[in-house]
């Protein structure tokens, strides 16, 4: 269960952080036009190691998030939780 819900928290980043990415390109390009003129921007420039570094944070976040999670749960006393403790 917790492999399934790690896996669709990392997907989840995974796709934010591709989103943000093309956002962040798509803002940067009509800032560069809107200083720099017409034709000042270069354009639409994805990069692939603009991709990895949102995959890798993704990945980074994701992965602290669940192991802080997965320490939380483990330091919990099921008999104190079923009690209401």
């Amino acid at each position: 269960m917790a492999l399934l819900f790690a896996a669709e928290l990392l997907a989840a980043a995974l796709v934010a952080g591709l989103a943000g990415e093309l956002l962040g390109e798509l803002a940067a390009g009509w800032l560069a036009g809107h200083l720099l003129g017409p034709g000042g921007g270069a354009g639409f420039a994805l990069t692939l190691s603009g991709a990895g570094a949102a995959a890798v944070s993704a990945v980074a976040v994701v992965g602290l998030s669940m192991a802080v999670a997965l320490w939380r749960v483990e330091r919990l006393d099921a008999a104190g939780v079923l009690r209401g403790e």
